[in-house]
């Protein structure tokens, strides 16, 4: 935001009406059809899936350096582990549940 935005001298109608129309920082999200914000929550999905597709957005659009985009995949990458990690330990608790003599399931 500039100096005659903040004195209203320049239109922030666009601003106001559509926050998605703009980007604080760069443009790398600008070049899609949709900010990975709208696609995320369109579709509902949890917080982890988002931050990857945020990151994986960035990359794509391939508007910074090669170690940016190196670093963002490694996020990606990162992430991922974390979301793995969580499932595994999801399946060790269903697994325990599953064996457990109590289990009303069998």
């Amino acid at each position: 935001m500039n100096v005659d935005t903040v004195l209203g001298k320049q239109d922030v109608g666009v601003w106001m009406t559509n926050p998605y129309k703009k980007q604080i920082g760069g443009n790398h999200y600008k070049v899609w059809k949709k900010q990975p914000i709208e696609f995320i929550r369109e579709n509902n999905l949890p917080f982890i899936f988002g931050v990857i597709i945020k990151y994986i957005m960035r990359v794509a659009t391939r508007l910074h350096s090669h170690d940016k985009q190196i670093q963002d995949l490694k996020k990606v990458i990162h992430y991922a582990e974390i979301e793995i990690k969580e499932l595994e330990s999801e399946k060790t608790v269903d697994d325990i549940m599953n064996n457990c003599p109590n289990n009303d399931k069998k």
